[in-house]
């Protein structure tokens, strides 16, 4: 599984407002930007000549990237107004301009030329004269109609803006992770936060409002002369639409998830996608490891699609990330909802067909509320949590968590040993988990254990692969059946002879030459014809890639079969144990 693109390194957020007087920088957020290039920011090197646009006669004047009341990362904020003040033409799409290092993004959104900041739906005269000619609750509709109309004029005299522009400013590195970062950051952050608002400007007049007051504002606190600082880090608390910049920047410089309620009408969430698990570490001696859950078994990803998951995923559960109570006190969810009910009945012991059964759903509907909350970072479908699985303590576990999760495991489970000994005991030779719980009457207290450690990152649980090895032995053998059998084709002997004859591995049984495909039937009549039968059936999952818990479930045969093929071919195997 790939991991998801990295978060870029957010620099800024600004907010452009165009009205007829002209173009106005409106709100900028943090307070004091702070700029990570070295090169001069005024330096620019792109295909329009914008030094001219400066007007700067004495660079030296401009080296301090100190923001005030009239200068943000060292530039006037009116040139910075203008300049992210592109044509009607050119808005409501994306805008994004690279500048020595910076790279400025955003989706500006302009009026239309009928004065409307959303397409209205064209009147139908049909449906007028079928609601006048109507009798009873629908007679309410036509004055439901001509509700907006009376909003929409207000708008239209309250509001004198004709754009508004929300930038973000990105340091991105040059290179091939220049556009999937920019592509991922106006998909998932910009075009939602943009949208969100010009819905509640063209229904409420909201962004022109608030620019209007964040405007006044500032303007009464420079007259005042009351200091940059101490004014503009209060804006977010005057201005609705200014805290759902901040708290936007905030969050996603965090890579956490922005929880926003836009003029108390949208609610809206924004997040970088970023996975919570990974098969992957590609520096495991460094002390920033990557903090995920290991996981090289999965369904629903958005990534890579596998022909194998329609049959592997009703099997799978769904580890929820926070304690159930936890995750619906974050949510806006109703104690009825079925989002809800979802979410108090899922258990990492619980396969998806189980609690679809239970909730009496449709196993689709349950993929989509689970696929919902993978999305959002807020669960991790995974093979279920059994006694008979191998679970063990995790390379990427974070140590120096190791002394507030013991306190917190020792709240949790006051009546079992610390973490500490359950780290250790996890650490030594792998073995089923079943081994070390004391009784039946444990597994219930042992299993919540588990999940707990597991959503912590503590351990994960290792699976087996396998690869096919094909010894001298078994090419001698079958080089004699082919050379024997005058009817063998021709390109299977030229495959022969181009074969050294030495010990192989076959690294993809599923699409194996046909002399690999040979190999594996010689291997297989080394057993009785069942046997032979069910290891041809199997063999096409000895690639390193699927885990051998997963075998019997997409093939629908019982674990002691598959165990016994695995036992009596063994000679031929090569097994070898990951996450």
């Amino acid at each position: 599984m790939k991991l998801s693109i990295e978060c870029p390194s957010i620099i800024a957020v600004f907010l452009i407002e165009k009205s007829s007087s002209g173009s106005s920088f409106v709100f900028h957020w943090p307070v004091q930007p702070k700029l990570e290039i070295g090169e001069n920011p005024y330096s620019f090197q792109t295909t329009t000549n914008l030094d001219d646009l400066l007007n700067v006669e004495n660079d030296e004047d401009l080296i301090s990237t100190k923001a005030d009341d009239y200068h943000v990362l060292g530039y006037e904020k009116e040139f910075l107004a203008n300049f992210l003040s592109p044509k009607q033409e050119l808005c409501n799409q994306k805008f994004e301009l690279w500048v020595d290092g910076l790279t400025f993004l955003g989706c500006p959104i302009h009026v239309g030329a009928d004065g409307e900041w959303v397409k209205r739906r064209k009147h139908n005269p049909e449906a007028t004269m079928e609601s006048k000619n109507s009798t009873g609750p629908e007679q309410v509709e036509p004055n439901m109609s001509s509700t907006p109309k009376v909003t929409r004029s207000r708008s239209k005299r309250e509001s004198r803006i004709s754009m508004f522009h929300v930038v973000f400013v990105l340091n991105i590195p040059t290179g091939p992770e220049y556009l999937p970062m920019v592509t991922t950051m106006y998909e998932h952050i910009l075009v939602k936060l943009s949208t969100a608002l010009k819905y509640e400007q063209a229904k409420r007049n909201y962004v022109a409002r608030e620019c209007r007051q964040i405007t006044r504002l500032t303007e009464k606190c420079i007259n005042q002369n009351i200091p940059f600082n101490t004014y503009a880090s209060q804006i977010p608390n005057h201005s609705n639409l200014a805290a759902a910049l901040a708290s936007t920047f905030e969050a996603i410089s965090r890579t956490d998830t922005a929880h926003l309620l836009i003029n108390n009408s949208i609610d809206l969430s924004l997040l970088w996608p970023q996975p919570v698990s990974t098969a992957t570490i590609e520096h495991p001696e460094l002390p920033s490891r990557p903090s995920l859950i290991l996981a090289s078994q999965t369904i629903f990803s958005e990534e890579e699609s596998s022909p194998i998951e329609p049959f592997l995923a009703p099997h799978w559960s769904l580890l929820l990330l926070q304690e159930p109570e936890v995750l619906m006190k974050s949510l806006p969810l109703s104690k009825n909802s079925l989002l809800a009910s979802f979410i108090a009945n899922a258990k990492p012991s619980t396969t998806f067909i189980k609690l679809a059964r239970t909730l009496a759903i449709p196993l689709s509907e349950c993929f989509m509320l689970a696929k919902h909350l993978i999305h959002w970072r807020q669960a991790i479908a995974i093979p279920p949590i059994t006694p008979r699985g191998t679970y063990v303590t995790s390379p990427t576990a974070d140590l120096s968590k190791l002394a507030s999760d013991s306190i917190l495991f020792q709240k949790v489970f006051p009546s079992l040993p610390s973490l500490s000994v359950f780290l250790g005991i996890l650490s030594f030779k792998p073995r089923p988990f079943m081994s070390i719980i004391p009784s039946k009457d444990h597994e219930s207290i042992y299993l919540n254990m588990l999940a707990w450690l597991y959503r912590r990152k503590w351990v994960y649980e290792q699976n087996t692969y396998l690869y096919i090895r094909v010894p001298e032995s078994i090419k001698q053998k079958a080089s004699t059946i082919l050379r024997e059998d005058k009817g063998t084709d021709v390109q299977l002997l030229q495959q022969l002879d181009a074969d050294s004859g030495q010990e192989s591995i076959i690294n993809d049984p599923h699409s194996a030459s046909l002399l690999e495909q040979q190999w594996l039937i010689t291997i297989a009549n080394e057993q009785e014809p069942d046997l032979a039968s069910l290891f041809l059936q199997i063999a096409k999952y000895f690639n390193g890639r699927h885990a051998l818990q997963t075998i019997s479930i997409i093939e629908g045969l019982p674990r002691k079969a598959v165990r016994n093929v695995i036992s009596r071919y063994k000679l031929y195997l090569i097994r070898w144990n990951s996450w």
